[in-house]
């Protein structure tokens, strides 16, 4: 298995999340990312663009194929050779 010094915690340390937990983590998980994308629009990149621990942030805009409705997400990019890495 590859390692990256970017990775500090195995995933077999890590607790599994309660079924009773799961609708509050979702529901924050989707309100923190709306607010990052907003202030990280509002503010052409120079606020909260640095994930916790220091991660660079990028916004990437999809449109519904069905829908056409426009849905940004914030996600992190870290190095990975030559390419970048995006972590959701």
């Amino acid at each position: 298995m590859v390692e990256y010094d970017y990775v500090r915690t195995r995933r077999a340390d890590v607790q599994p999340i309660k079924d009773n937990q799961v609708p509050v983590v979702r529901f924050f998980m989707r309100w923190a990312t709306r607010l990052n994308v907003a202030v990280f629009r509002a503010s052409k990149g120079r606020l909260m663009n640095k994930f916790i621990g220091g991660y660079p942030v990028c916004i990437v805009t999809t449109t519904g194929a069905k829908s056409g409705k426009i849905r940004r997400i914030a996600l992190i990019h870290l190095p990975h050779g030559d390419n970048k890495l995006l972590v959701a």
